[in-house]
């Protein structure tokens, strides 16, 4: 796998955030079962591959906490708060996905924004943008505005890496003397970005939303393979492989290779992870394990 003259590291959200305690590091606010050890394997990969690599590219959930995909967002008609889900294995009762009909009957309001505005074509109101967001999630039909517990909140200990990411990044950087990489995603409160190549509806106001050509650019070449891997597989590694299908010329494809033991799928989604894969494969991706690099 390295009989090219660039290779890439692709991170994907390999933060405490999404990890099982161990390793010296609390609970995540959204642990993924075997993220851990997943992370753990991943790291072991940048440490072989070591000063063969020439780029560490990570792409980074950073929420807001009044992120429109979590709680402090939304609130109810009754006023009380959205319960977020705990595991799509074992869902709560009660609303964890807001569709637009919930919305529209008056059901679950943005907290700031609980009537619209004299101007519906006016998206930075909280109210007129919801209303918009909701219809083109549900026409585009890749998923729904699910409420997820709050994670990932820009400046808290959720965002850092993994402990032996973090390490096998430094060490990579202190001998090469490269800096590597890193691409916010979710960082704007109204829109949702499990793909780290774009919000999946970008908001016209925010020019950080839309098609991240500059990510493209730096991946998307005949003379450069790419190894990707992190959390998870059936959410934000899955999202960012479409888009990097339905931006690559398919040729390039072939230079992109997915760790599927290194991504990990949320409990009750393993059969969109392994959907994903199979269309990778199909595709002409590669998706070795860890010991196969």
């Amino acid at each position: 796998m390295r009989n090219h003259k660039k290779l890439i590291m692709l991170l994907v959200d390999p933060t405490v955030g999404f990890c099982e305690a161990g390793d010296n590091q609390p609970e995540g606010g959204l642990p993924v079962a075997g993220a851990r050890e997943s992370m753990n394997r991943l790291a072991g990969v940048i440490e072989k591959l070591g000063d063969d690599i020439d780029q560490i590219v990570s792409l980074i959930d950073m929420h807001p906490r009044d992120h429109i995909s979590m709680s402090p967002f939304w609130v109810k008609s009754d006023g009380s708060r959205i319960v977020p889900f705990v595991d799509f294995a074992d869902p709560v009762t009660g609303i964890t996905t807001i569709t637009h009909d919930l919305f529209s009957s008056g059901e679950v309001f943005p907290i700031n924004g609980r009537t619209p505005k004299k101007n519906p074509t006016d998206l930075d109101t909280d109210y007129e943008w919801v209303d918009f967001y909701l219809q083109e999630l549900e026409r585009l039909g890749r998923f729904q505005c699910q409420i997820w517990p709050t994670h990932q909140v820009v400046m808290t200990q959720d965002v850092v890496y993994h402990a032996h990411i973090g390490q096998a990044i430094e060490a990579w950087e202190v001998r090469t003397g490269k800096a590597h990489k890193v691409f916010p995603k979710g960082d704007f409160r109204l829109c949702e970005a499990y793909s780290g190549i774009q919000a999946e509806v970008p908001h016209p106001g925010v020019p950080s939303t839309g098609l991240r050509t500059n990510l493209i650019s730096v991946i998307n070449r005949p003379d450069t393979q790419t190894i990707a891997g992190g959390i998870a597989g059936s959410h934000c590694i899955r999202f960012t492989g479409i888009d990097l299908m339905d931006n690559f010329g398919k040729e390039n494809l072939k230079n992109v290779a997915f760790i599927e033991d290194c991504s990990p799928a949320v409990p009750g989604c393993e059969s969109q992870k392994e959907e994903f894969f199979n269309t990778l494969r199909a595709n002409g991706c590669e998706t070795p394990n860890a010991i196969d690099i």
